[in-house]
């Protein structure tokens, strides 16, 4: 016979172990700074909504979308700290990593209620909550929306786990509870078909009765969904035309890796025309979740095929709003991973129970646990800070576009604009046919050549996206090289006069008549690049001796900015007068 007294005391040291080891593996983020460059500007920073508690912010957060999102609960929660302590990112994370410790709790007896053991159900809790994907959720700022989804929505499958009727009072609370987490997170919205597998797979109802029961979950989420893709489509975050089976299996294949293998998790990711997804990864991770849903299939007279079912059906259902079915914009982010995480863990929590009585495997177990832990731990250094951040992007996910662009972004602002001329070039020749990258650059030539021969007022940023809209159209180009004499600039220049040169080259006959007519009026700077176009040496006499003056003079670093085709080397940078 079973001890009350001792089965709640050991509750409680599961509960013990799962906050300490919470708290001991994301302690280290709670130091950390804001990243204003991801999300933490414009949430926190920029946004006196969270800052002020008052009924006009609040009426603001319910009444329409913010931020390409209808997630007013997310919004809310930050008058927890911020309104008290300003965008404080030291109290920003620890209320964050506080509120983590809830949702870990909540996802434990969420565990016990699927009907795991007590030492399976702690050890799928630290695989969920201690995985370094659970970083982006934590230590991140504007993450703090994952981790309000993960508590509201294991709170609503406890409250349906134990109801007992479709209409008594804790399926209602479910159900309101549902809703909660669908405006904290749109990932939540196929839970009401989790909670029916539950109900099928795990309690043995009648498949009638289950699905009578997440009717008004599902016409709620049904109408949510429809708001959701609108606003997906009104900013772009969904791209033209229907996502493709290779696309979607591969989405699948790219997170289940992921789960299991967090080697390489970044804040961004190759986009799918930028780097073409694996082939032997898409089969092999596909296979694997198949395989595993067959056999489980087969095996469902027993507890552990049942449990292990379960658990890939949750995975792949809450994967499912980010599968690419709807191609996104971005097709992978590491926090896609934050809820479906929690089927992958039952399923290493069914096991462990099924072995339990073996020490072994407990201790195997644990010791995945802690490896992650420590995987999460080096994690969270990379979002100390924009700069820290984005040079761990780089470094993980080098075939990134976004990545190095935010990486150009973050140097830029800093004053380094020869790093992010580097960073920006990286990100042309990632994804030559993309205008941000091309008008990122100008931005930060111009920005250089500000700052080194004092030119005001800055036309930076206006002229960089004007050289964006016309990039592709020589005549307009020149036109806007010469605006940009006008002003002042070289560098801009010349960067413009190679673009429509690359496009609508010239005869070498041209190049050096130009050239003559800069050298007569006096600008020498602009007479070298043309110079330097040519593919053969020069015939004209007063061309001849200007080229044969300059060879014999001292040498020094040529003025001339880097063309298209490559940025700045180290050398050049060093030596520039």
């Amino acid at each position: 016979m079973t001890d009350p007294r001792k089965n709640a005391r050991d509750e409680w040291i599961a509960r013990a172990v799962v906050v300490v080891a919470a708290i001991a593996t994301f302690a280290r983020g709670v130091g950390g700074g804001l990243v204003p460059s991801w999300d933490d500007g414009r949430f926190l920073v920029e946004n006196p909504d969270a800052q002020h508690v008052s009924w006009d912010a609040l009426v603001r957060m319910w009444s329409a979308p913010r931020f390409e999102a209808y997630q007013p609960l997310h919004l809310l929660s930050y008058w927890i700290d911020v309104p008290w302590a300003g965008p404080s990112a030291p109290v920003v994370h620890a209320v964050s990593l506080a509120l983590w410790c809830g949702a870990l709790l909540l996802v434990l007896a969420l565990m016990r209620k699927l009907g795991l053991s007590l030492v399976p159900a702690v050890i799928a809790t630290l695989f969920f909550g201690l995985h370094p994907v659970q970083v982006e959720a934590v230590t991140w700022a504007t993450g703090r929306k994952d981790v309000l989804a993960v508590a509201l929505a294991a709170g609503s499958a406890i409250a349906h786990l134990g109801s007992e009727r479709w209409n008594d009072r804790r399926a209602w609370i479910s159900r309101a509870l549902y809703v909660l987490a669908a405006l904290t997170k749109t990932i939540v919205l196929p839970l009401p078909i989790v909670l029916f597998a539950a109900d099928v797979v795990l309690r043995k109802r009648d498949a009638r009765s289950a699905a009578i029961a997440q009717v008004p979950s599902f016409v709620i989420g049904a109408a949510l969904a429809v708001v959701v893709v609108g606003l997906w489509r009104e900013n772009e975050m969904i791209r033209t035309g229907s996502g493709s089976l290779s696309l979607v299996l591969a989405t699948y294949a790219h997170h289940l890796g992921t789960a299991l293998w967090p080697a390489s998790v970044s804040p961004i990711y190759p986009l799918a025309r930028e780097e073409a997804p694996s082939v032997a990864g898409t089969i092999i991770g596909c296979a694997a979740i198949v395989v595993t849903i067959v056999l489980a299939w087969r095996a469902r007279a027993h507890e552990l095929g049942r449990r292990v079912l379960f658990g890939m059906i949750a995975f792949v259902v809450l994967l499912a709003p980010v599968s690419n079915v709807l191609p996104l914009h971005f097709q992978w982010h590491d926090r896609y991973v934050v809820l479906p995480l929690l089927g992958i863990a039952f399923v290493l929590g069914a096991c462990v129970d099924a072995l339990r009585p073996n020490r072994v495997v407990v201790a195997i177990a644990l010791a995945l646990c802690a490896a992650l832990a420590l995987r999460t731990v080096a994690y969270e250094n990379a979002w100390a800070s924009d700069l820290a951040l984005w040079q761990h992007a780089v470094s993980a996910q080098p075939r990134a576009f976004y990545a190095w662009l935010k990486l150009g972004e973050v140097r830029r602002d800093a004053g380094d604009h020869a790093g992010a001329l580097r960073a920006y070039q990286e990100a042309i020749e990632i994804a030559p046919q993309l205008r941000l990258g091309h008008g990122a650059f100008m931005s930060a030539l111009l920005l250089r050549e500000e700052a080194r021969r004092e030119i005001t007022p800055s036309h930076a940023t206006e002229t960089a996206q004007r050289f964006m809209m016309r990039m592709d159209d020589p005549v307009a180009l020149r036109e806007l090289a010469g605006e940009m004499a006008q002003m002042g600039y070289r560098d801009g220049v010349t960067y413009a006069l190679a673009r429509a040169l690359d496009i609508e080259p010239i005869p070498d006959e041209r190049l050096e008549r130009a050239a003559q007519v800069q050298l007569a009026q006096g600008n020498e700077w602009l007479a070298r690049f043309y110079l330097s176009r040519m593919g053969r040496n020069p015939v004209i006499p007063e061309v001849i001796r200007y080229v044969e003056r300059e060879r014999a003079r001292e040498r020094g670093e040529d003025e001339t900015p880097p063309s298209p085709a490559r940025a700045p080397t180290e050398t050049e940078e060093a030596t520039r007068p």
